[in-house]
């Protein structure tokens, strides 16, 4: 066991060095995360595939530059195969995700549809030359899909200092947007919204039960381009060639038809293969139109309403005069309730 923690099945190994450094890898509570990877069909196998140091190491000898800063000054990463995100956490996060474990996985298994992100395996990796440890969680991707996500928000249902403004307008692929970036409803059909907003409830209502606050509803829209969809039926499209005598262009025509008819069968059952094996891997959701397509998840629950939050909340209350209700900082029980308020009105 490292990092003075309490959790239980902590097993530890040293790793095979990429170089000359080695490193004492810390996997905490190996079974549970097990359990958890099992609930969404991931083999140890798969897992072990995905975190191979060797696509780490040839990763960023393509790229340069890899890693991330996140807005709490965390930082994260892909996985080579982009399934997964690593990102670090500090020690009290570390310890109370294990703490929480239980009652997630029994969340989980009970709410198949939740849109809390999985979390499938909580590590620690020892510092050469040091005694401190660097803990890091890895995490289910929401924006695991082929498609480009173009624009994206970090949504609280909070309004004070939630608001990018011109950096997120200028470049909305790159610069996450925050609540008040937010100019659209999310249009997915009046059930499905429902559906959308009985889980935000049930979700938050979980986060609560256990003093979880600071959580965010995270969604990625994706606009489907008409001028592609264009091309992609010029390209598909068979032209018949028409001859100059009556009956051969009658029968040429026949022919046409018959290899339309036959490319056409062909295509759609290409369409429904392809449909099928991208449903089960594709989690987006429709919008009305089909013009776009959003993806959902709910991150960043990794806090408790302790002493530093409620000091947090003082002083921006009482000394920085903000708005009580709008600042993002408040009891569990209040912060639930906003969340859902405020988010369940851009689902329609």
């Amino acid at each position: 066991r490292t990092g003075g923690g309490k959790a239980r099945n902590v097993s530890q190994q040293s790793i095979a060095p990429l170089s000359n450094i080695s490193f004492h890898f810390t996997d905490f509570a190996p079974r549970a995360f097990s359990k958890l990877r099992e609930l969404d069909g991931i083999s140890s196998e798969e897992y072990c595939e995905s975190m191979d140091p060797k696509g780490f190491a040839s990763l960023v000898a393509a790229t340069g530059n890899k890693f991330s800063e996140g807005r709490s000054g965390s930082f994260f990463c892909f996985t080579p195969d982009k399934k997964f995100i690593l990102k670090t956490i500090s020690e009290r996060e570390c310890l109370l995700l294990r703490e929480i474990i239980p009652s997630y996985f029994d969340h989980l298994c009970t709410n198949s549809t939740s849109l809390l992100v999985r979390f499938y395996g909580c590590h620690a990796i020892l510092i050469p030359n040091t005694s401190r440890n660097l803990y890091f969680v890895v995490m289910q991707n929401v924006f695991l899909t082929e498609k480009k996500m173009h624009r994206r928000y970090d949504l609280k249902g909070s309004w004070v200092r939630r608001c990018v403004g011109e950096a997120h307008r200028l470049n909305p692929t790159k610069v996450l947007g925050m609540d008040l970036d937010l100019q659209q409803k999310i249009n997915v059909g009046e059930k499905k919204a429902e559906e959308i907003q009985k889980i935000l409830q049930l979700d938050s209502l979980f986060l609560k039960s256990i003093g979880l606050i600071d959580y965010s509803l995270l969604i990625g829209i994706h606009n489907r381009s008409e001028s592609n969809a264009q091309i992609e039926l010029l390209e598909s499209s068979e032209w018949v060639v028409v001859t100059s005598d009556e009956e051969e262009q009658k029968e040429e025509m026949e022919k046409g038809k018959e290899k339309d008819t036959e490319r056409q069968t062909t295509d759609a059952e290409k369409r429904e293969t392809n449909k099928d094996h991208n449903d089960a891997e594709d989690k987006g959701i429709n919008s009305t139109d089909t013009r776009q397509v959003f993806y959902l998840g709910i991150i960043d629950f990794l806090q408790r309403y302790d002493v530093g939050k409620k000091a947090e909340r003082f002083t921006k209350v009482v000394l920085l005069q903000k708005d009580s209700k709008g600042i993002s900082c408040c009891n569990p029980s209040d912060y639930q309730k906003r969340f859902v308020e405020r988010l369940s009105k851009i689902f329609e």
